[in-house]
């Protein structure tokens, strides 16, 4: 459940027509989505154990708690299928 929560329904690509550069809407990839969101897990999970008194153990479980509970607040990974769904919707 926190890989599915973590992991965006859309995001944008850049294109280019003539000289300027667009971005547009599309839809995510089933790979792409498990790949951005294990990557923004694991960067979570990195950045709340670092300079910490918080053991990776730690660190790991309250990540997963709350990206399966959709915690943007508490969940890098959340935080940031938000943003990515955000900039698509401000695309479309």
């Amino acid at each position: 459940n926190a890989i599915v929560n973590s992991a965006p329904r859309e995001t944008t690509v850049r294109l280019q027509q003539g000289g300027a550069i667009l971005q547009k809407a599309v839809d995510c990839a089933p790979t792409y989505r498990i790949d951005f969101a294990l990557k923004n897990l694991s960067i979570g999970i990195l950045k709340k154990c670092h300079k910490s008194k918080k053991t990776l153990p730690e660190a790991i479980a309250e990540e997963l708690i709350a990206a399966s509970n959709d915690d943007y607040q508490k969940s890098y990974a959340v935080m940031k299928k938000r943003e990515c769904e955000r900039a698509a919707a401000a695309n479309r």
